[in-house]
């Protein structure tokens, strides 16, 4: 495997653990730290139903995990931006709370981490909204992210 398929394939599992991480901490309530859930699903993960437990240390990137953790800190700014692609009478309330954590950690990626392609970026929570949701879903999530990715684009450019 070259040198950067495999960056590509431990960011893509970083994703994914991360909106578990994100998920779980919500779940639970805010009862286990983040760091707790993060540790606990490296060390303890399964990809497969079908797979033995293993720790997925060596198959993540650890330090783009703990970037997109940061997104956190920046839930009611990112909740806003979101709320703003949703048709007249939704809220984030009536979305999925997996949904959620995708779209925030999207839109957090598409801000934030600009080193890295707007398509990309869809694309990746694209595939990961894929192994949650039915197409519907999926559609959903690959609109509101299209959207937003073209107009932060656009707003970039004016900023230029």
């Amino acid at each position: 495997m070259t040198k950067q398929k495999n960056k590509n394939r431990k960011r893509t599992l970083s994703r994914l653990i991360a909106v578990q991480v994100l998920y779980q901490y919500d779940f639970h309530e805010e009862k286990k730290s983040y760091d707790e859930i993060k540790k606990d699903l490296i060390e303890n993960y399964i990809l497969n139903s079908d797979d033995e437990i293993s720790s997925y240390q060596n198959e993540i990137d650890a330090d783009f995990l703990d970037k997109l953790l940061a997104v956190s800190q920046m839930f009611a700014q990112i909740d806003q931006d979101l709320s703003a692609f949703l048709q007249k009478g939704w809220s984030l309330n009536s979305v999925d709370k997996v949904m959620l954590q995708i779209l925030r950690l999207a839109v957090f990626e598409l801000q934030m981490l600009k080193d890295i392609p707007p398509k990309v970026v869809v694309d990746e929570y694209v595939g990961i909204a894929a192994s949650f949701f039915d197409q519907k879903k999926v559609t959903f999530v690959n609109a509101i992210l299209d959207k937003f990715s073209k107009q932060d684009a656009n707003a970039s450019t004016v900023l230029a």
